[in-house]
């Protein structure tokens, strides 16, 4: 496995994806931070099958401090990453940003910049008549 630094300690982390009985599927997670910058993981779901990234991606970017960030490398186009994100804690928690766009790589990078609210914590509930 290879690791990669930017500007600070590297620390990497394998979770185990997926085991099938010819082959165990590897995802490496890679945390880097320096005195300049905030922790900044690299996730790489091109390897896992499609059935298993979804969950992978959400767990990576919930497991995010205030202020990291998430790269995500996919073959294809994250959006649904951004519209789930936007929808179960607000547009306002986070930044998303294309760092490359396709044909067969894209990458994003994800902030996360205020805490998540679970999805309606927000709205006060209304009382129930009885």
């Amino acid at each position: 496995m290879s690791e990669e630094s930017r500007g600070g300690s590297v620390i990497a982390n394998e979770k185990e994806i997926h085991h099938t009985s010819q082959t165990q599927i590897y995802c490496a997670v890679a945390m880097s931070s320096s005195s300049d910058d905030a922790a900044h993981a690299r996730l790489d779901v091109r390897p896992i099958e499609p059935k298993h990234r979804f969950e992978q991606i959400m767990d990576a970017y919930h497991d995010l401090s205030l202020g990291e960030t998430l790269e995500l490398v996919v073959d294809h186009d994250p959006k649904c990453m951004y519209y789930t994100l936007e929808a179960e804690h607000g547009a306002e928690t986070f930044s998303f940003e294309y760092l490359e766009e396709g044909p067969k790589v894209w990458r994003v990078q994800v902030q996360k910049e205020k805490e998540l609210e679970q999805a309606g914590s927000s709205v006060a509930e209304a009382p129930v008549e009885g």
